[in-house]
């Protein structure tokens, strides 16, 4: 039997609600495909009220959020269609993952504190070095800076004495 046909009996076996062609399909490797409308097994469990077989497919990795060409997900199926059961079944997942999410952005926004707390001490120990090495003798600060003017001894005052650019202008 081919995977086309394969893919079309589990759609079948989905809106029949049989739980176990279901799970001899998937074993034999059927593919959680769609029909011409994009409607998967789990959109076509959710719509005719299949708990169990809805259970079997999700249980096997069927994404719960695959949506038909009309932009329908099994959840909606489900609800239009009044199965207040499998709505509870889709929900609690998507708690659970809303729960997961969550705790991922606490655990995320604590290692974001951890992290500012050690670009603060950081920079606090730059402070600090900086500190030390404006206190170094020899008139040297740190990074490389140098005070602003150092006076010359007085019989260095003034202007420098070339004498021979003042020969080279007399000569002009």
């Amino acid at each position: 039997m081919s995977l086309v046909d394969l893919g079309k009996r589990l759609l079948e076996a989905a809106r029949k609600g049989q739980d176990d062609e279901v799970r001899t399909l998937m074993a034999n490797g059927a593919p959680f495909t769609t029909d011409w409308l994009g409607t998967s097994p789990l959109h076509l469990a959710a719509q005719y009220g299949h708990y169990s077989t809805a259970e079997v497919l999700l249980r096997a990795g069927v994404s719960r959020d695959a949506r038909t060409k009309v932009d329908r997900t099994p959840l909606h199926m489900a609800a239009a269609d009044g199965h207040a059961h499998i709505v509870e079944l889709l929900g609690t997942e998507r708690e659970l993952l809303q729960q997961q999410l969550q705790e991922a952005n606490r655990r995320a926004q604590e290692y974001r504190n951890q992290l500012l707390k050690k670009e603060q001490e950081a920079e606090q120990y730059r402070l600090k070095l900086e500190a030390m090495a404006r206190q170094q003798p020899n008139g040297k600060q740190a990074l490389g800076k140098r005070k602003k003017h150092i006076p010359l001894p007085k019989e260095q005052a003034g202007t420098p004495h070339y004498p021979e650019l003042i020969s080279l202008k007399k000569k002009l």
